[in-house]
């Protein structure tokens, strides 16, 4: 965890903060608790309220919320200014306890629940121990989320490029949108604010809800601005900020080999398929943005791909007489005047193929090493 100095630095104005614990990891549990000491001695933050997701709950060393509610409650004293906070049992890679979390928010938010002592959410069940205003329950099943993840901002816009692609799936494709940040957020702190329902999309796709992708607009000048090279880093940017907040640690940004055909865009434990678009791509590209805008990130669950069928890739494609459905959609984006680059092999490194070139010739020199962090000059 290394969230207390971006608390610090940009929440200030935060109406709410929420932390991650690695239930199952000692070391991670102490930092947390150290961090949440240094939150609590901030006097900007001081009214703010805390959700802490005890996480891996479904791994048999973790401790369980009372047992990290009190190393909390010790740590930064169970009424030490009154802090409204509240210690949620959850397992990220399941949706367990995550809806029940930010429900604690948002009834915390909306005044029907009045700050009393810690009140700890156990899986999707809360028990309560805090007093709440309207005499209402907050014990069983949380059915809604903060936002709308199906009717929502960044879905409206994308629809322009979900319509127009000449991708078989996209027109009746199911997609979850991340939560508007606003004009004004960094990529960081987008990243912040869509990480829990990203793993929370993960636990749907683990459960079999038949959602096909997760949409990200990257509200960055630069992205939609710029060309490839510019939406590029905001992409390193972005998807760096997610995999520090990844609830298996994995951290996929930060390995050695993201340029390399072994690596996997993951989060939550769930690999992704990866595409990117902004309005610098011409109509002749396969990322074209069809006016829109926005820039944008897609991720694809490889589950959503095996639950269409889709075969196995190949290098192969027959054009004359496309049977498979890789074969007509690599024949579809051709006759519309969209082909894209194919390996030669299906041994090939999948980040060269995140971010585009405007030209797509698969040439070496061509590609978007969005990857690697930029020399300072």
């Amino acid at each position: 965890m290394r969230g207390a100095k971006y608390i610090v630095d940009f929440y200030s104005d935060a109406q709410a903060i929420v932390f991650v614990i690695d239930s199952n990891d000692d070391d991670s549990l102490a930092r947390g608790v150290k961090e949440l000491q240094i939150l609590e001695n901030n006097p900007s933050l001081r009214n703010t309220p805390v959700l802490v997701f005890a996480n891996k709950q479904d791994l048999p060393n973790s401790k369980s919320g009372d047992e990290i509610s009190t190393l909390i409650a010790n740590a930064i004293g169970a009424s030490s200014h009154k802090r409204p906070w509240t210690c949620v049992e959850c397992t990220a890679t399941k949706g367990e306890g995550l809806r029940a979390g930010f429900q604690w928010i948002e009834d915390y938010i909306d005044g029907k629940i009045v700050f009393d002592d810690p009140k700890i959410l156990a899986g999707e069940e809360a028990h309560t121990i805090a007093t709440t205003s309207s005499d209402v329950s907050t014990s069983g099943s949380v059915d809604e989320i903060v936002y709308d993840p199906e009717n929502n901002t960044t879905l409206e816009r994308f629809s322009t490029i979900k319509q127009g692609a000449n991708c078989p799936f996209a027109k009746a494709a199911k997609l979850w949108g991340g939560p508007d940040t606003g004009e004004n957020a960094s990529l960081e702190d987008q990243a912040r604010s869509i990480a829990p329902q990203l793993a929370l999309f993960v636990g749907k796709i683990n459960e079999g809800e038949p959602i096909d992708g997760f949409c990200i607009e990257l509200v960055d000048s630069s992205a939609r601005n710029g060309g490839p090279k510019e939406l590029g880093e905001a992409v390193r940017k972005m998807l760096s900020s997610l995999s520090e907040l990844d609830p298996l640690n994995e951290n996929m940004m930060q390995v050695n080999f993201v340029g390399s055909r072994g690596w996997r865009m993951r989060f939550a434990g769930e690999d992704f398929f990866v595409t990117s678009f902004s309005p610098a791509y011409p109509s002749t590209s396969s990322r074209y943005a069809f006016g829109s805008p926005h820039a944008f990130l897609l991720l694809q669950p490889e589950k959503s791909f095996a639950r269409h069928r889709l075969p196995d890739d190949t290098a192969d494609t027959n054009w004359e007489a496309p049977k498979t459905i890789r074969d007509k959609t690599r024949v579809a984006y051709k006759e519309a005047g969209r082909p894209y680059h194919i390996p030669v092999t299906i041994e090939y490194p999948p980040a060269e193929h995140i971010v585009k070139p405007l030209n797509d010739d698969g040439r070496n020199e061509s590609v978007v090493r969005w990857w690697t962090k930029p020399m300072r000059t």
